[in-house]
């Protein structure tokens, strides 16, 4: 992600992204986010979302603090496999593991340099990213959708299989 779009997400939410700033030594954050441009938009609404949603809960939960929602703190923004992957300090707040899970889901449908929607992910060569037909024509990429689907079936399949261990 270019550093001016960097910069804009990490002054609008200076909690969350409270480590961009460490050395990469001590924390992922320090190597910025490790994206294109095009899923700014999801990332904003994210973390949009998830601040609100802090804010909101723990200002009017004050007389009780058991209901208080710990701050969610990014570690690691990234694509990998063509999809979004944000990682953050452990929580067990269901409404916040549904937001951060509903924009992975929505990163394949995004095209990672553009934001153009409605698009699928596609396997380059050399990496698997989530591009429009423009952007992959525009860098040379070739994507090939039929061998991808089969891998993300297998992808899915491990997951479950995981989840029932």
């Amino acid at each position: 992600m270019d550093k001016e779009l960097d910069d804009y997400l990490c002054n609008k939410y200076p909690k969350i992204f409270i480590e961009r700033n460490l050395p990469m030594v001590k924390s992922c954050m320090g190597r910025g986010f490790e994206h294109g441009n095009g899923w700014l938009i999801l990332l904003d609404t994210l973390f949009g979302n998830i601040q609100e949603y802090i804010d909101y809960t723990n200002s009017h939960n004050t007389q009780n603090n058991t209901f208080l929602v710990q701050q969610f703190v990014a570690l690691q923004v990234k694509e990998k496999f063509g999809r979004l992957r944000v990682y953050y300090t452990p929580t067990d707040n269901e409404y916040i593991l549904g937001l951060v899970n509903m924009a992975t889901d929505m990163s394949i449908h995004i095209c990672e340099i553009c934001g153009a929607s409605g698009v699928e992910v596609g396997m380059t060569k050399e990496w698997m990213r989530t591009l429009c037909r423009k952007c992959a024509i525009q860098t040379g990429k070739v994507i090939e959708i039929s061998d991808l689907k089969q891998l993300m079936k297998s992808i899915v399949k491990l997951k479950v299989l995981k989840q029932k261990l």
